[in-house]
Parts: C-alpha cells; sequence; structure tokens
C-alpha cells in the first residue's frame, strides 16, 4: 500500500467562505463506551458504543486588523459556528466538516517574546464529518 504523508503547512480552516488564518487545529472525537457485561460472558467484559461527539480546537495569531471576536467570523463564547472545514491539506483537500458547532472557550495570550494568539475550542452540535 502507498504511503502518502502530509505536511500541515497548507491545513487551512473556512466557516463558510469566512477564510480565518490560523497556525494548528486539532479535532478530538469521542464516544460513550456502555458496559454490557454479564453473567454469559464468560468473566469477561463486554461493551457498545453510545453517544459520539467531537471537539475541536483552532489556534491562530491574533489579527487585529481582522478580529475573531467581531462578526464575522463571530468566534465568542456560546455562539453557534456554521459550515466549519478544517483541510488537511488546501481548500479542495480531505476536510474534517462540522455543520453547526458551540464555541465553549476563546483564551488570548499576550506574552513579551511570542506574538499575540488567539484560541477557540468548539463542540460539534448534532453530526460532524471524518476526512
Amino acid at each position: 500500500m502507498a504511503f502518502t504523508p502530509l505536511s500541515a503547512k497548507n491545513a487551512q480552516v473556512r466557516f463558510g467562505n469566512y477564510v480565518f488564518t490560523a497556525k494548528k487545529w486539532q479535532v478530538n472525537p469521542k464516544g460513550d463506551a456502555l458496559e454490557i457485561t454479564n453473567f454469559e460472558g464468560g468473566g469477561f467484559a463486554d461493551w457498545i458504543g453510545g453517544v459520539i461527539e467531537c471537539d475541536f480546537t483552532i489556534d491562530a495569531d491574533w489579527d487585529s486588523a481582522s478580529d475573531p471576536f467581531a462578526n464575522p467570523p463571530n468566534i465568542v463564547v456560546t455562539s453557534i459556528l456554521s459550515t466549519i472545514k478544517l483541510y488537511t491539506n488546501l481548500v479542495g483537500s480531505a476536510f474534517w466538516s462540522f455543520p453547526s458547532a458551540l464555541v465553549t472557550d476563546t483564551p488570548f495570550s499576550a506574552d513579551v517574546r511570542q506574538t499575540e494568539s488567539f484560541s477557540c475550542t468548539c463542540k460539534a452540535k448534532g453530526t460532524f464529518q471524518y476526512p
């Protein structure tokens, strides 16, 4: 089987048609494990999958000319973002898709030896798609 790794240098973030210039994104899908261990399992535990959820974090340098707290893109806590795509290698490549997501955290950092930075963590509202 062919092995074709990608550099993250071409990853991109889009909120609908809004271009969000970011440095890093991370996606964390999760699923509940529901225990169904029973007397007939020969002493071994058994599980089924339950509710599926996903959160993601996007990190960026603060862009004073394109304030992420402004609308658009309106990245403020409790806001709902729509049509989020996290591309693996330029627009048109495989991407994570989130039709709707709740913004839960928006930390901001200023360090004298670094650029001012912004981050947001979101939780998928409903369905999402793997690349």
